[in-house]
């Protein structure tokens, strides 16, 4: 660990400056270095701590009840039907319903404070034609999103369907829950996902209509890499994703 001191030793911006002073620099970066272990140390015995199990001498029956579900997808699509159709089954009409509900309502609050004369309501029909468009854009990745409108670099499924106004309009007013409920609710206070609960609630149950698990799951955890700003956020050193959403799947 000393010798790997040593060699990180920082290399002065002065050439002539004497040896004391950057000694000294190498003293305080090796302080640096010490504060951010023990850091890490006590992250880590923390997350220890939290994962460690607590026996007990009571004994208690347990009684599982026989798995008596036929486990597989619910809903049987024939073969000459597209890939569409299963996004369908996941994407309800009830989602786009909800997607189409809350933009048009936040563009309506919004407008009150900052008038946008240029804003016509939204339908389903233009949700899926630019979520379809948020999907193409995600596999032709460009710098900027003006790049899809550009007469060199442009992307024509989606210049073809969406001016650039129009779709940087929707995206201006994209919502998901209501703000208002939100702050009249205190229960959401607690949820930090309260922005995007009524979209989650809806996917889960469609998920739940569309499979039946078998008797027998597996859970796993992972991570989504972020490096933004957010309360979510966690560090995990041990894993190769360090930084990121933490999330438990089947």
């Amino acid at each position: 660990m000393q010798a790997l001191h040593a060699s990180l030793r920082p290399i002065p911006a002065d050439p002539d400056s004497p040896e004391d002073d950057i000694e000294d620099e190498s003293v305080n970066f090796r302080e640096f270095v010490n504060e951010e272990s023990d850091e890490e140390s006590d992250e880590e015995s923390d997350e220890e701590s939290d994962l460690k199990l607590k026996w007990t001498k009571k004994t208690q029956q347990v009684r599982v009840e026989n798995y008596v579900h036929t486990p597989g997808p619910t809903s049987h699509l024939p073969s000459s039907r597209g890939v569409t159709s299963f996004f369908d089954l996941m994407f309800s009409r009830k989602v786009w319903d909800l997607i189409r509900k809350q933009t048009n309502l936040y563009a309506r609050q919004q407008i009150l404070i900052n008038p946008d004369p240029k804003w016509e309501e939204v339908t389903i029909g233009e949700l899926k034609a630019w979520v379809g468009c948020l999907i193409a854009m995600g596999i032709d990745k460009k710098p900027d999103i003006q790049l899809y409108w550009d007469s060199t670099w442009k992307l024509p499924l989606v210049a073809d369907q969406f001016t650039r106004d129009r779709f940087l309009q929707i995206k201006k007013y994209l919502h998901l829950a209501d703000n208002k409920a939100i702050a009249d609710n205190k229960t959401f206070s607690i949820d930090r996902l309260a922005k995007i609960r009524p979209l989650i609630e809806v996917l889960v149950e469609n998920f739940k209509k569309q499979y039946i698990p078998n008797a027998h799951l597996t859970l796993d955890e992972d991570m989504c890499k972020f490096k933004g700003r957010n309360l979510m956020k966690q560090y995990m050193r041990a894993k190769i994703v360090k930084w990121g959403y933490r999330v438990w799947k089947l």
